[in-house]
């Protein structure tokens, strides 16, 4: 469907006003299929609509089996809205299906780590970097996993690789700041949090 398509692509781009001048325009045409659904789903959590969004994508899931990219979708929904069980659901799901991605793992360990589960955030999370040890969203999350548990030399080990690969990346900066300041170095930790200051706003790490 050419409407999905496009929905898809103002999506994807982060262009809220285009995407909400789309939907309003294709709507009924899009509601009609389960790729379009998926399309004005993706587009409402773009623009914080979460609930909507949420039912939307549960609507186009009903259709019957997907290309994964809309549990996906629901999954960041549900973390969105603090659903934190549902979303462990949805990323557990995904890496059945799919024990090679490493998104599902990094967002499974997220959903874990919000709830509270964070034995099972640090396992998860682990095992994702047994697939790729150099993937930045992973060892940056697996940090943050570790800190909660209080495992600090752990953390800051695996944010120093981290910021070999991305020494630019405010969230790694920051990330060690604090672990620094956890563990009394203080003046370690202002010096990061300077240089995170001059590093100004640098890419999102994440999928």
């Amino acid at each position: 469907m050419i409407a999905a398509d496009v929905a898809d692509f103002y999506a994807q781009h982060e262009l809220p006003e285009k995407t909400l001048k789309f939907l309003g325009a294709n709507r009924p045409l899009l509601d009609q299929t389960a790729t379009g659904m998926k399309a004005v789903g993706e587009s409402l959590l773009l623009t914080g609509e979460l609930q909507r969004a949420i039912a939307v994508l549960n609507r186009a899931l009903a259709q019957g089996p997907s290309d994964l990219e809309t549990d996906f979708i629901l999954g960041k929904a549900y973390l969105s809205t603090g659903e934190f069980a549902k979303a462990s659901d949805v990323f557990n799901r995904l890496v059945q299906y799919r024990p090679d991605c490493l998104r599902y793992y990094a967002l499974l360990g997220t959903a874990y780590r919000n709830s509270g589960r964070l034995m099972e955030s640090a396992k998860v999370l682990e095992n994702a970097g047994k697939i790729d040890g150099d993937n930045v969203t992973v060892l940056v999350n697996l940090a943050q996993t570790y800190f909660e548990i209080g495992w600090l030399n752990d953390a800051e080990q695996l944010l120093l690789r981290a910021q070999e690969k991305e020494p630019d990346a405010v969230e790694i900066c920051v990330n060690l700041g604090v672990v620094y300041w956890r563990m009394g170095r203080r003046d370690q930790a202002a010096d990061l949090f300077r240089a995170s200051g001059k590093i100004g706003q640098a890419s999102p790490i994440g999928f």
